[in-house]
């Protein structure tokens, strides 16, 4: 049974106070923040911490799987269950009722992602890239063929900056990455629109609204897949999608491999020219 919530927040009142804490956590707390404040806000935001119960919670969730988002749905347990954590610990909740709640219950059993495009997918996709006619925001445009074309995550292609150098480099989930200046990839820098957007969930939604099947980061996976059909070599893709290398390589091998690297974009700029002239509106 629910406790009554007289001395308690209210859900909006709490997420007003966590979401500078949430910020300190996530390089894109826009992302979580908006999950939370789409589908559990506008129902429970007015209600009291303690008064509201685990299935409250639940019901909503189980909204988004019907609306054919079960991986959606688990992403929003999880970040509900951190808020929900963040107000027991601050005392403005005695217990989180999401505690034992499982992705099992909720989405389920979400299976590791395998999905690249082959050569054909990726022609399709630069075609609708540069048709115009579609209203994709210029800035968008530019972060997908920055995601292709680099083979970086979506958000690190946003966080990118020309500093005259032979090499882009940004902050990365890892470490700072660099890559290779090559012609394509500084024709590509050299056309950034005056507005780009500065989310990753941005891009990531225009894949969602299109209904395309792939996720930005599947462009990461096409990009290491398509880059071994042309030869290179895995532990130089490794360096280009700026992985840390395991087991015996990560002891003995310390080797950035650069000449490598910029031979291997030197390799993918060609393919991808080659598919981007056959493209009239290129």
């Amino acid at each position: 049974r629910c406790k009554s919530g007289k001395d308690s927040k209210t859900l909006q009142a709490a997420f007003d106070i966590y979401y500078p804490h949430l910020a300190k956590q996530f390089r894109d707390p826009a992302q979580p923040k908006r999950m939370i404040e789409k589908d559990i806000l506008p129902t429970l935001g007015s209600r009291y911490l303690d008064d509201v119960c685990r299935a409250d919670f639940t019901a909503l969730f189980q909204k988004v799987v019907a609306r054919g988002a079960p991986v959606m749905a688990n992403r929003l347990l999880i970040q509900t269950k951190r808020f929900l954590s963040y107000c027991e610990q601050q005392g403005w909740l005695e217990e989180n009722p999401l505690l034992r709640v499982t992705q099992q219950a909720i989405g389920g059993k979400e299976k590791a992602r395998e999905r690249a495009l082959d050569w054909d997918e990726i022609a399709a996709l630069i075609t609708f890239v540069f048709d115009t006619t579609n209203k994709l925001h210029a800035g968008t445009r530019w972060a997908i063929l920055g995601d292709l074309l680099t083979g970086q995550r979506a958000s690190e292609v946003l966080g990118m900056a020309d500093k005259g150098l032979p090499w882009l480099e940004g902050p990365a989930k890892t470490a700072p990455y660099k890559v290779p200046m090559t012609p394509l990839v500084r024709l590509w820098v050299k056309n950034k629109p005056s507005q780009v957007t500065s989310r990753h969930s941005t891009v990531a939604r225009v894949f969602i609204e299109h209904d395309w099947g792939f996720t930005p980061h599947d462009l990461r996976r096409t990009f290491a897949s398509r880059l071994s059909d042309l030869g290179v070599m895995p532990h130089v893709i490794e360096k280009m999608l700026n992985h840390k290398m395991e087991g015996v390589m990560a002891v003995y091998n310390r080797a950035e491999f650069w000449p490598e690297r910029v031979a291997a974009q030197k390799v993918w700029d060609k393919k991808l020219l080659s598919l981007i002239k056959k493209n009239p509106g290129a």
